[in-house]
């Protein structure tokens, strides 16, 4: 049953990114329950090769094995030749069929001499992982931000506040939450975030991930978390009472139910597209990626924009209000980043997650 559910996630109808060589996008099965990893570093010593192998074989026994993973996110160090990194990846992911989808970023790291960081997400096979979102229920809020006192600590913890309420509202709690992505600046106060993150969740071990991002607020904050008892079923896009709607994304997105749950690569524009054009080719692949698995742009639960141009971020907003129905556009987080790989003349990254809804 192990192999049979991990060759039903990579099998998808699509051939391999053809950048980066890893998976278009991967089906989870309906009936999979997820492990979501916390953000895991490499040894601070030796080359990008040596690095990767020493992230991923940390990662390995969180996930069951590299060939349960069906997307990896890494934080790549604004220094690191892409073409290594993609290398090093291949070797790590031999097998074309059994690569999982694949982002990467690039950031400073808050670990000095770290050359890259994962995270992941994996079918489970069973056992008493923490961070395990069972199937037939997800919760993506989008990037909170609390502006509080103005300092990175007073902005966390009220951002973390604002999140459990929202979750709260949603019929579920803190005990559910499975992952949280923490975009914010500088990276050399990661130590601030972690430790209010630890004081707010004690005695709870939530995987956390970190950016670095150039936006105006200190911090932002997203989480994934599985719904509570009583939710209806089906997909639902969700305003939380007291904070304002948008046509071009959601605050909440749930889904309840049976359901597949697809994972696109970082979807990137071709090399050669103007800074102006970025946005047009990443969504014409992404509809003939949906069209592919049976979902569509009514169906997407989360998207993450990684933007590293003044003129490719234009390109986004300008195409956002024609993309999406205004009643339920995904939930969302838009983060301004050093790079996005792979990044010639690239300057936009954008991750999916869709749902396909099955009777």
């Amino acid at each position: 049953m192990i192999n049979l559910l991990v060759t039903l996630a990579i099998s998808v109808a699509l051939p391999p990114d053809p950048v980066t060589g890893f998976a278009q996008a991967i089906v989870v099965p309906a009936d999979s329950a997820l492990i979501h990893t916390t953000q895991i570093f490499s040894e601070a010593t030796g080359d990008i090769f040596t690095q990767t192998s020493s992230a991923l074989n940390r990662l390995a026994p969180m996930t069951g094995g590299l060939d349960r993973i069906v997307r990896l996110h890494g934080i790549v160090d604004p220094k690191v030749d892409e073409h290594q990194l993609l290398e090093a990846l291949k070797k790590s992911f031999p097998e074309p069929r059994r690569r999982p989808a694949l982002t990467l970023v690039r950031s400073p790291l808050e670990r000095p001499g770290t050359l890259v960081a994962f995270d992941a997400v994996a079918i489970s096979t069973g056992g008493g992982q923490a961070a395990l979102l069972p199937p037939g229920g997800r919760i993506d809020i989008s990037g909170q931000a609390e502006k509080a006192d103005g300092t990175l600590a007073g902005c966390t913890k009220a951002t973390l506040e604002s999140l459990e309420k929202t979750l709260k509202g949603l019929g579920s709690d803190r005990s559910k939450i499975v992952q949280l992505k923490a975009f914010f600046k500088p990276m050399t106060d990661a130590a601030t975030v972690r430790r209010i993150v630890r004081e707010y969740f004690v005695g709870q071990e939530i995987p956390l991930v970190l950016v670095e991002w150039d936006m105006g607020l200190p911090i932002e904050i997203e989480l994934v978390a599985a719904t509570g008892p009583g939710t209806p079923v089906g997909m639902r896009f969700v305003t939380p009472p007291g904070m304002t709607s948008s046509p071009v994304f959601s605050r909440t997105a749930v889904t309840q139910g049976r359901f597949e749950t697809i994972y696109t690569t970082g979807l990137t524009a071709p090399e050669g597209t103007t800074q102006n054009e970025q946005a047009k080719p990443i969504f014409a692949q992404l509809k003939s990626i949906l069209d592919s698995t049976g979902s569509d742009m009514k169906h997407l639960s989360k998207a993450t924009y990684y933007v590293s141009n003044p003129d490719a971020n234009k390109s986004l907003d300008t195409i956002r209000p024609t993309l999406y129905d205004p009643k339920r556009p995904p939930s969302a987080s838009k983060a301004g980043v050093s790079g996005v790989m792979p990044g010639t003349g690239r300057g936009m990254l954008v991750d999916m997650i869709a749902i396909r809804i099955l009777k």
